[in-house]
């Protein structure tokens, strides 16, 4: 009996070593493999642009999605991004102006913790963010990602439109307040701003760059007598890692019944390329879940393993009577 208990004590022992490099290999999957998304925030000076005054979309978007955005509310595109379809209002206008202010570098755990989510009186770092999503109707997209079909960067897939203009966000204010043509031109002109990069701390960085986008707005708002459209987000995503698929295909039931052929097709084909995407939360969550299952069934089967005495010593014995 002191022999099978010596047995499994080593066997326990040997798993334990094995569940701890299997840990620590998880969460190296965790911190390498799986990247933060960025997030999108859209406002409009224009209160029909939503269906509601403000929402956030929980479900993982595409950067292309933000490029089709701006073709269609620019006039650029008849047809409405599937994925936003359910969001935005069919009366809206198009504006006199898209402005997109674009960060070098942007997650949305970032906006989370230096905007100070969940104080309502405090913005932190995105105070005037804060202030524009609750004064304007706006839309949240807090899960972007860069998907294989995504080959080019969101400033660089813009620049390709029409009435596009890319400026420094430095040179912006004074690049709005000397073309004041952008706004009675009858033409949706697209205004692309770029933070640079910056060496000082991050909570520095966002604020500065909050504080710049505030002058920008003010001039954009006044000029165009609030028909404008802003999208503040990142221009290079953390690209989604492809460790597992879909296992039920995520289909946009906004198709009527006069739809086109050529958005048919292109439905099809988004259906047939899904991606289960991963947050860092997701996985830590879905490790652990997979290691408390293999410490139970260990545990489980080492109970199993125990083996009582047959018999029981009588008089004399250990059990003897007293």
């Amino acid at each position: 009996y002191m022999g099978e208990k010596k047995k499994l004590f080593i066997i326990f022992k040997k798993m334990s070593q094995i569940l701890l490099l299997l840990s620590t290999l998880l969460f190296t999957i965790n911190v390498f493999c799986v990247q933060n998304p960025m997030p999108a925030f859209i406002w409009s000076g224009n209160q029909n642009f939503l269906k509601v005054s403000s929402h956030e979309v929980v479900d993982s978007m595409s950067v292309s999605v933000l490029s089709d955005l701006v073709k269609f509310t620019s006039g650029q595109s008849s047809s409405v991004p599937s994925e936003l379809e359910q969001y935005l209002s069919p009366e809206q206008q198009v504006p006199e102006i898209v402005v997109v202010f674009v960060h070098p570098e942007l997650q949305t755990s970032q906006v989370s913790s230096y905007g100070s989510a969940f104080n309502r009186k405090s913005g932190g770092s995105f105070e005037n963010l804060k202030t524009y999503l609750s004064e304007f109707s706006s839309l949240t997209l807090p899960y972007v990602f860069k998907t294989s079909g995504d080959r080019q960067s969101l400033v660089q897939d813009l620049e390709e439109l029409n009435h596009v203009h890319v400026v420094d966000a430095e040179d912006a204010p004074a690049f709005v307040h000397g073309r004041s043509y952008l706004f009675s031109d009858k033409k949706a002109n697209i205004l692309v701003v770029k933070f640079s990069s910056s060496s000082s701390d991050l909570a520095t960085k966002f604020h500065n760059a909050d504080n710049l986008m505030g002058q920008i707005l003010e001039r954009v708002k006044k000029q165009s007598g609030g028909n404008f459209l802003a999208i503040l987000t990142s221009n290079s995503p953390a690209k989604s890692s492809k460790t597992m698929k879909s296992i039920k295909s995520q289909i946009f039931t906004q198709s009527k019944a006069s739809t086109k052929a050529d958005e048919s097709s292109s439905a099809s084909n988004s259906s047939s390329d899904d991606t289960l995407y991963m947050t860092p939360g997701i996985l830590s969550a879905l490790a652990a879940i997979l290691l408390f299952l293999i410490i139970s069934y260990v545990g489980i089967c080492c109970t199993f393993g125990l083996q009582t005495p047959d018999s029981f010593e009588g008089e004399g014995g250990y059990l003897s009577a007293r």
